[in-house]
């Protein structure tokens, strides 16, 4: 019988430690009924599509009580690598998100988990971003064509960004890498570039996402950058804005779009370590210089008269301007030869001239080794 009260009064203490333990919150929370909102389907979410389930789960907790500044949230067990994928995917995704800071923990406490962001305001001064950041976002979308065609529409982002911002790279304490730094302030790194372009692509209905690597920048070698994969009529390309943006313009050239759309064989001539690794850009459809009827894949006779067509066409139109964009170096090499080394280009504007009633004299030309591009400006 004492045997018996012992067992007893042993389960009775088991009981009431685990009593106690519970209701001081020592065990972890189960997360199984969380409603993992956000679709697979979502093409704003690439990033959160990559994650665990543990990642998901606190992903989705997480978010909404970002802006709300929280600063302690609860979510379950995860790796370090799950952790580092999460933080990435929580920036990655949202880059409508201002106020969030480049770093997080994770601590545990009585048993749990807890995700601890790191802002980059304090929530006052969040308050007061968000509502410049508003009102610099909503007149970034009035120049954007409602019922443009996507094509369209991407077009009217990037020169809205090429048109309104600067690349600055002064402090690198203070890098600015967010859509507020750019819209509101008109400076930005690589990163508030694409960031940008990713929200306001976002808000047109287009679907993209970020891609980090490294960019030769030719003298000082590589450096970290961040662009974007943009799906135009079903099919993905890179879009790389910052590149795009050239501090000064030719007089009667509308911008630089050497890389509007471009695929992987185009990208990869300097730009290096991307990730993701593999995106599916492998097509030319939508790059700005197909649309533009200025890609050529061969030069010979034929695509010399059609140089010149084009030559008419721009000087009846008022534009002192013609490009050609190459997919390859050797077609490249070839027509740089004859119109430039050989100056057939002269040749092309006297019969311009005379087939336009213009009066342009003298050539001037640009050419871009790595993008195969070749600029003629006529004065």
């Amino acid at each position: 019988m004492r045997k018996a009260s012992g067992i007893f009064a042993i389960i009775i203490i088991i009981f009431s430690a685990f009593v106690t333990a519970k209701n001081l919150g020592m065990f972890p929370t189960d997360f199984s009924d969380v409603d993992l909102s956000y679709s697979q389907s979502d093409s704003q979410r690439f990033y959160y599509n990559r994650l665990s389930e543990n990642g998901k789960i606190a992903y989705t907790l997480i978010l909404p009580e970002l802006a709300e500044h929280t600063e302690r949230i609860e979510i379950p067990k995860l790796t370090e690598d799950e952790l580092d994928s999460l933080m990435y995917a929580i920036s990655y995704d949202n880059p409508d998100m201002i106020c969030y800071g480049r770093s997080c923990e994770m601590t545990m406490d009585h048993g749990k988990y807890y995700f601890i962001p790191f802002y980059a305001h304090d929530k006052s001064q969040c308050q007061s971003c968000k509502e410049q950041f508003n009102q610099a976002l909503n007149k970034a979308l009035g120049a954007i064509p409602k019922n443009g065609s996507e094509f369209e529409k991407e077009l009217a982002i990037h020169d809205y960004i090429c048109n309104n911002s600067r690349y600055v790279l002064d402090d690198y304490e203070n890098l600015k890498v967010s859509a507020y730094d750019l819209l509101v302030n008109g400076e930005a790194v690589c990163e508030g570039y694409a960031r940008t372009a990713q929200l306001l692509l976002n808000l047109s209905g287009i679907a993209n996402y970020i891609v980090i690597g490294e960019s030769d920048m030719t003298d000082s070698g590589r450096t970290g950058h961040m662009w974007n994969v943009v799906t135009i009529g079903g099919e993905n390309y890179y879009l790389d804005v910052t590149w795009d943006d050239i501090d000064e313009q030719t007089e009667g050239v509308d911008g630089c779009y050497l890389y509007f759309n471009v695929p992987e064989e185009v990208i990869r001539r300097d730009h290096f370590e991307i990730e993701p690794a593999d995106n599916g850009c492998n097509s030319y459809k939508y790059n700005y210089y197909n649309v533009n009827n200025a890609l050529y894949t061969s030069y010979d006779n034929t695509q010399r008269t059609r140089l010149e067509n084009a030559v008419i066409k721009n000087l009846r139109g008022g534009k002192s301007i013609c490009e050609m964009y190459f997919t390859d170096e050797q077609t490249f090499n070839k027509a740089y030869s004859e119109l430039v080394d050989n100056s057939v280009i002269l040749d092309i504007l006297s019969s311009a001239n005379k087939r336009s009633s213009a009066k342009f004299k003298e050539v001037e030309y640009m050419k871009y080794q790595n993008a195969y591009y070749i600029r003629f400006v006529f004065s």
